[in-house]
């Protein structure tokens, strides 16, 4: 089972950043990022520049996904930490955090079929574990 947060309602980089500091002073874990940016909002990719430029040099924070349109310039910023996450591999990416026993954080945008997508696998996981 992945340990996992979603922040991606957080939809401003300043409280995402205040959220990720919250968790990273709790867990001593890899942290692992999967970001979403939607087509109506596209403010938020230049928003959210400098938060994963930031966030991208720091040796704990392992990988950031990027999904959803317009993500390019976010991926150039981040360099060899960046990838790109679809649904065909969403579950490839939960079973590399899994592996690696990692947190995985949702960012950015969460009112897309997408993210419901990725929170559905998520929390399949949790039930089964549970059952």
């Amino acid at each position: 089972m992945v340990e996992w947060f979603d922040a991606s309602e957080v939809n401003d980089p300043e409280s995402t950043d205040l959220v990720l500091n919250y968790l990273m002073r709790h867990t001593d874990k890899p942290v692992y990022i999967i970001a979403y940016f939607r087509k109506d909002r596209v403010d938020r990719i230049f928003a959210f520049r400098e938060f994963f430029e930031r966030i991208s040099s720091d040796e704990r924070v392992k990988r950031i996904w990027v999904a959803g349109f317009h993500y390019r310039l976010i991926l150039k910023l981040i360099g060899g930490k960046g990838g790109v996450i679809k649904e065909d591999n969403i579950r490839d990416v939960i079973d590399t955090v899994r592996k690696e026993d990692g947190l995985l954080v949702l960012a950015v945008n969460g009112v897309t079929p997408f993210m419901d997508k990725v929170r559905e696998i998520l929390s399949g996981e949790a039930a089964e574990k549970a059952a």
